[in-house]
């Protein structure tokens, strides 16, 4: 029967008879309990007396190993705690009977007879408030997965490759892997590792190039997971003793998400590493990358010449590829044909002409190069300079009129020479088409929300980091919070090294001089290295000395050299002006107004950019009025509301020009409104006049 509860509640006098007439083509228990026609306590406590089930008003004890089985995102969107098991039964809390689908779930997960427990909803919450981790889960809606979980019987037997295939293709495998995906996505990581150990699955999230712990699952379920990934991917199920790769592509948020794919045989099966690569990532410019004033400054003189030759140098990982797009994005135009040869394509970029290597195929980065030369390019972009034959082609067509970008596994800038020379390269060639060469890593960025600053006396930094120092710094150190998972870091940025060749520098490269001299020549430039560069963004409050020297060395730095404001502690910088606009054309339109003067930053939508202000602190806002997910003055409203932003100078745009819009603008607290259309120079002088202080 569906309507025991209800029926209860009609005789006891607590609902009207009217209910069931108005309920007959429902069912009228789950109804009530939706409509929460009655207190959750009443409904729960008479659901349990009339259909046999436990009900408690307090929960005193929680099974920690059931608990960690899962991650915590999943019992707080679930709003259920794990009891105890024993034998083949999992005892679970609950404050909804008919949440069905949850419960096949965890019988899924733990091959165990789920029993339910019915508890108020109040204290399920108090004790998900109890048990929340340090690190802060980003939450995942289920309903975001692409397929509906059902519960399937599982085979515990040695599965046959068409076992695999069937459970790999049944929802519950399904929903996991998109569940695994989500959460990477949701949290930025770059890699997702899934590992079999010796007795359970570990899954891991590469945040910030660091690897974190984020789940565990049974062991007996990893074969299914890897093949459902191998499915995505179109590699072969049956092939589990090689290692294989493959690709496949996913939409989250209208967003399109790329995932590189790699399937290696270890001891306890095979290990699947994904490599995530976010398409909205591919239109980023220079001015996003975290680069110093200087450094762009050097990067766009390279530029200004039609042809030669840039280099990106650093290890794997450092930001080089997502450096060279950023140049091509700047230089990229209706006019110029750019090519590129890759291994593999990272990002697919609209405009572009771009070349996957497959040795297998013949299509190395030398054959395809000599390719690509009978192609009419005006750019051309290299992945990576590995061997003679090559580096020979690149540099010829750098000599022939032709701008070529590339990479080189080199630890700084000034080793970029040295390896041109061990290919085999003719110094004065190098000398004649090289332009520049930035080398970089990536270094963390300190999280906003619970970064502290103190003061660091001389003998501090130098017993603790080899820093010299005449007198104290005041920085910023990373605490760790429920925004950074417990970090006390968010995002990334780069530190880099550019050495743009200079009349000075170009016959010493032709001589073929070591690294000694071409640093003697360097110093007397004022070349800024990448450790002088890091401790700087120390000073500047965007990382700490401790970050700086995980990445790079920054033993005998002098704090001198970073030019310290004293007034402040912190080092001079542009000023921020972040554009929030759904109009990719008016943003561009902004940034290529403000660039050369500020470091502009971009939001699409009003949601986006509020979190963008919170973690990037501009110094003014430039906010449109009428936008998707959260309109411009409920970001103003934020904005005001929030301790930390309350200050910042907010200038409107919007295209509805009537006097109430104005009035509640500036009743919201905005410091200046200016209607669409504009015109540029308007745009500049309000913008210089709200940072100058003189509006």
């Amino acid at each position: 029967m569906r309507d025991r509860v209800t029926l209860k509640l009609i005789e006891e006098g607590v609902l009207a008879p009217s209910i069931l007439q108005e309920m007959k083509d429902a069912n009228p228990d789950r109804e009530i309990f939706k409509r929460k026609l009655v207190p959750d306590e009443v409904f729960l406590s008479k659901y349990a007396e009339l259909y046999g089930y436990k009900f408690l008003e307090k929960i005193d004890r929680v099974d920690d190993e059931f608990f960690n089985l899962l991650p915590y995102a999943f019992w707080k969107k679930r709003k259920v705690v794990p009891l105890k098991r024993e034998a083949n039964k999992a005892y679970l809390a609950t404050a909804n009977p008919f949440d069905i689908e949850t419960f096949k779930d965890v019988e899924f997960i733990t091959e165990s007879h789920v029993e339910i427990v019915l508890v108020p909803e109040r204290e399920i919450k108090r004790v998900l408030e109890e048990k929340r981790p340090k690190e802060e889960v980003v939450e995942i809606s289920f309903e975001e997965a692409l397929e509906n979980l059902q519960v399937v019987e599982y085979r515990t037997e040695e599965q046959t490759v068409l076992d695999l295939q069937r459970l790999a293709r049944e929802p519950p495998i399904i929903r996991l892997v998109n569940f695994i995906l989500l959460e990477g996505i949701k949290k930025e990581a770059t890699d997702i590792h899934i590992e079999p150990l010796k007795n359970f699955t570990l899954v891991r999230f590469r945040i910030d190039g660091v690897l974190y712990e984020f789940a565990k699952f049974p062991k007996k379920i990893h074969p299914s997971i890897v093949s459902r990934i191998k499915i995505m991917g179109k590699m072969k199920l049956a092939e589990r003793r090689k290692p294989q790769d493959g690709e496949a592509t996913i939409l989250f948020e209208n967003r399109e998400i790329y995932l590189r794919i790699s399937a290696l045989p270890s001891i306890y099966g095979e290990k699947v590493v994904l490599r995530i690569l976010d398409y909205s990532r591919v239109g980023l410019g220079l001015e996003d990358l975290g680069f110093l004033p200087e450094s762009l400054r050097l990067i766009k003189e390279m530029l200004s010449s039609r042809y030669g030759m840039i280099l990106a140098t650093g290890p794997t990982g450092s930001g080089k590829t997502t450096t060279l797009y950023a140049i091509l994005n700047r230089i990229k135009t209706g006019e110029t044909n750019i090519i590129t040869v890759e291994d593999p394509v990272e990002y697919k970029i609209e405009g572009i002409t771009q070349v996957e290597v497959k040795n297998e195929q013949g299509l190395t980065f030398a054959s395809v190069l000599r390719s690509i030369l009978r192609q009419d390019p005006d750019v051309i972009l290299v992945g990576e300079i590995r061997d003679k034959e090559t580096t020979e082609i690149a540099l010829n067509a750098a000599l022939t009129g032709h701008l070529v970008l590339s990479t080189l596994h080199t630890n700084d800038a000034v080793s970029a020479f040295q390896r041109f020379y061990s290919l085999g390269s003719n110094p004065e060639m190098v000398s004649e088409v090289l332009r520049g060469v930035i080398a970089q890593r990536l270094v963390r960025k300190i999280c906003p929300y619970c970064a502290e600053e103190v003061v660091l006396t001389p003998e501090e930094l130098e017993e603790r980091w080899g820093l010299i120092a005449s007198e104290p710094v005041k920085v910023r150190v990373a605490r760790g919070c429920d925004k950074c998972n417990g970090s006390g870091y968010k995002g990334r940025t780069a530190v880099e090294e550019v050495i743009r060749i200079s009349d000075a520098l170009r016959p010493v490269i032709a001589e073929g001089g070591g690294a000694g001299r071409i640093k003697e020549v360097l110093k007397e430039e004022g070349f800024q290295s990448m450790s002088v560069n890091a401790v700087k963004k120390v000073l500047m409050g965007i990382t700490t000395f401790d970050e700086a020297a995980r990445v790079v060395e920054i033993r005998g730095v002098k704090i001198e050299e970073t030019e310290v404001v004293k007034e402040t502690g912190f080092v001079e910088t542009r000023k921020k002006v972040m554009v929030i606009d759904d109009s990719p054309t008016l943003r561009k339109i902004v940034k290529s107004l403000l660039s050369d003067e500020f470091e502009v930053l971009e939001a699409q939508n009003g949601k986006e950019g509020f979190e963008k202000v919170i973690s990037e602190r501009p110094d003014l806002v430039i906010l449109d009025v009428m936008m998707p997910e959260m309109d411009g003055f409920e970001v103003l409203q934020q904005i005001r509301n929030y301790p930390e932003t309350k200050d910042t100078l907010v200038l409107m745009l919007t295209s509805k020009n009537t006097l109430e819009d104005e009035l509640k603008g500036f009743e919201l607290g905005a410091d200046d409104y200016l209607p669409k259309p504009f015109h540029p120079e308007k745009l500049v002088a309000r913008v210089k006049a709200l940072l100058s202080g003189r509006r």
